[in-house]
């Protein structure tokens, strides 16, 4: 699984990239055989301003296809990934879900 993490309005430092890093294959480790790359962009402007919320918005690449955008906030850079980390598990699962369960025709819609 590939990692890439980019800050928006400020560089994101190496400290910071790899402890998100870490994260990331830390939480989606169980998932990781379902996921090609994740992509995530970090919104942590404004400062030092106790009430400026951070973001972050995580697209995950799925194998064989597929592509999921999650976002996350929290007031600081890391409970705003562990946001749109635990959104994303969810996500994968409901993804997945969705390809096992056959699709139902229009006659079959219509007799129900």
């Amino acid at each position: 699984m590939q990692v890439q993490v980019t800050g928006l309005s400020t560089p994101a430092n190496s400290t910071i990239r790899e402890r998100i890093e870490q994260q990331v294959v830390g939480s989606l480790q169980r998932l990781r055989h379902h996921i090609r790359g994740v992509r995530i962009k970090l919104d942590i402007g404004g400062g030092h301003e106790p009430s400026y919320e951070k973001h972050c918005q995580i697209e995950l690449s799925l194998y064989p296809t597929g592509l999921i955008v999650i976002e996350g906030k929290g007031s600081d850079a890391y409970t705003a990934i562990n946001d749109g980390l635990a959104d994303a598990k969810r996500s994968i699962k409901r993804h997945f879900d969705r390809m096992r369960e056959p699709r139902r025709t229009a006659a079959q819609a219509a007799s129900a």
